[in-house]
């Protein structure tokens, strides 16, 4: 569904975009602040259960936080499984705070999500450790078996 130029006069908005395209999508319009679903809907004469209306304007407006955050979620869930080697030795990984390092050699997590949960273990750890374990299999995959 489109809004023209009538209905866009209608809402009474000083909106450049319209004016120039003379058409606009209403999940485009309804991404800005400005504009609200049941004013576009009342210009259209068009009406919906209010409260569906408020549910589908609130997917509209936030898509774009939801799939950022559905993203970061998905990555955190795929971190959340990734193995630890047991062999780790968390005092000689250079950047770790102390008490991290400390944390991690008291508690010998065996996943990241563990890792994660630990207190005194913050996000700076945690990607430093990430970068250690992906130097760790990189070099496992370099050097030929049974010369280690």
């Amino acid at each position: 569904m489109e809004i023209d130029d009538t209905v866009a006069d209608s809402l009474k908005k000083d909106d450049a975009l319209i004016k120039a395209r003379g058409k606009i999508k209403i999940d485009k319009l309804l991404k800005r602040p400005e504009f609200r679903i049941q004013d576009i809907l009342g210009a259209m004469n068009y009406h919906i259960d209010p409260d569906l209306a408020a549910i589908v304007e609130m997917e509209i407006k936030y898509e774009g936080y939801i799939a950022r955050d559905q993203e970061r979620i998905r990555k955190i869930e795929k971190m959340e499984k990734k193995s630890i080697p047991a062999d780790i030795d968390y005092s000689s990984i250079i950047g770790l705070k102390k008490e991290a390092k400390e944390k991690l050699i008291r508690i010998k997590p065996s996943t990241v999500g563990q890792a994660i949960r630990i207190s005194g273990v913050d996000p700076s750890d945690i990607s430093i450790l990430l970068v250690h374990i992906e130097a760790m299999n990189k070099h496992q995959k370099e050097v030929p078996r049974g010369t280690q």
